[in-house]
């Protein structure tokens, strides 16, 4: 008799739970009844199963056909709650919904679901980084990595996308290079109609995004917005045309890039959507000061930080980084004043911070060091500029610890200082150590923050 509508997938669902809770490999359950390729494909709902090998499977396995054909429905049960704790998150809930995902996964395991007890585990891993507890993210993602488990080669690239964020705020930014690298070579190749498409492709737009290779990232965010506009998912949309304005605006398509921030904040504006009018603000402020109008940057950073304010935001990078981005631009404009009231607020988030703050803490340092100079205090601002060094190169922020080597020596050249040559020499050390960390040769890009809500 052929299976129902909709029972192939469950009892591929349940070939493969039960397979993997037995600890047998595809070739150790198929011998004699069928080719590893057939099983794979009815483990995964693309091919049925006939009454005869599905008999022959549950006689191999030690239990009825009848529970192979079973629907499951504490799956099911288990599936809606890790939902829930998806929304939780999304309505700023994330201890709460650590908790619930850590719940799914300890069930998931012990019922032997394991596609769910991974999804729950990672799901739990990125919360733990968006609240700052890096090094508890580390561990759980590691764990997943270095399990035995057969993960999807798109289920371990995405594991490797999430601990190199995991890293890269920690403190390592080698490290998180390196696992952006493995990310990259495992997800590059995903499928159309792969269930896990959309998300997957904004993972490695976001990451060549933070290698620099604008031109790929921009065809992934453009796929994110394919498929998001397909299945009318529109926070998806809006957050696919933030990388790819970003892309373009270092690709130096500046206009067109200005022309779809400037659509978005009018439809966040239209929908009263305070986070994405604050990030959609705090991203035009951002990449106007890099195009010269800082008049416009200030007004654009002003309006972002009033809106994310409303929201409290909790999270560092969305916290600190305006505050830190309006002292440059006040600096820029002579407002050193001003300036220095934005460095304080920052520096009060910093403060309250529970995890390590080195990017932060060296942009502030790189700032006051402007205005030191600018009031001729010389020594005052190379020791800002050294304390900025200093922490990027013990985070192996090598990029970031070039960019202030390279004005360390500009400003010892100045006072014809006899280590400049070796502060010279210093900083092309360390953009030759984020060319060996990156795996390619592209030149020095700066500052690429990006705030996606």
């Amino acid at each position: 008799m052929p299976p129902l509508a909709g029972q192939t997938m469950t009892v591929g669902e349940n070939l493969k739970r039960i397979r993997l809770l037995k600890g047998l490999k595809l070739d150790e359950l198929c011998a004699g009844i069928c080719s590893i390729s057939q099983l794979s494909k009815i483990e995964n709902g693309k091919a049925q199963v006939r009454d005869e090998q599905l008999f022959r499977f549950a006689e191999r396995l030690g239990m009825s056909v009848e529970m192979l054909r079973a629907t499951d429905s504490f799956l099911d049960r288990l599936r809606d709650q890790l939902k829930l704790a998806q929304r939780a998150s999304a309505v700023q809930q994330d201890e709460r919904a650590i908790e619930m995902s850590r719940a799914v996964a300890e069930q998931a395991k012990a019922h032997g679901y394991l596609d769910l007890f991974v999804e729950a585990t990672f799901l739990e891993g990125s919360l733990l980084r968006k609240l700052m507890r890096w090094q508890d993210s580390v561990a759980l993602l590691n764990g997943l990595l270095d399990s035995e488990l057969q993960l999807e080669l798109y289920c371990r690239g995405e594991i490797w996308g999430e601990l190199g964020h995991a890293h890269l705020q920690a403190g390592d930014k080698a490290e998180s290079l390196r696992c952006f690298m493995k990310a990259v070579e495992l997800m590059s190749d995903v499928p159309q109609g792969h269930p896990r498409e959309l998300t997957i492709c904004f993972q490695l737009s976001i990451i060549l995004y933070e290698i620099t290779d604008y031109r790929t990232s921009l065809y992934y965010a453009r796929e994110v917005n394919r498929i998001a506009t397909e299945q009318s998912m529109n926070l998806w949309r809006l957050r696919s045309h933030t990388m790819s304005a970003l892309n373009l605006f270092f690709m130096g398509e500046q206009e067109q890039c200005f022309e779809i921030l400037t659509a978005m904040l009018q439809e966040a504006e239209k929908n009263q959507l305070v986070g994405q009018i604050g990030s959609g603000c705090v991203n035009l402020g951002h990449l106007h000061k890099l195009a010269g109008d800082l008049v416009k940057a200030r007004n654009y950073l002003e309006r972002g930080v009033m809106h994310l304010e409303l929201m409290e935001i909790q999270y560092m990078h969305m916290s600190t980084s305006p505050y830190l981005e309006l002292a440059d631009v006040s600096e820029r404009l002579g407002q050193d004043e001003k300036a220095l009231h934005w460095l304080g607020r920052a520096e009060e988030w910093m403060v309250s911070m529970p995890a390590p703050t080195y990017l932060f803490e060296s942009s502030g340092a790189r700032i006051r060091a402007k205005i030191h100079v600018k009031q001729g205090k010389w020594q005052q601002g190379l020791t800002c500029l050294r304390k900025a060094l200093a922490l990027y190169e013990k985070h192996n922020a090598f990029l970031e610890g070039y960019e202030t080597a390279v004005e360390i020596a500009e400003l010892m050249e100045q006072q014809n200082d006899p280590q400049t040559p070796e502060m010279y020499r210093r900083a092309f050390q360390l953009y030759r150590r984020y060319q060996e960390a990156v795996g390619w040769s592209h030149g020095p890009v700066f500052e690429r923050r990006a705030y996606l809500s």
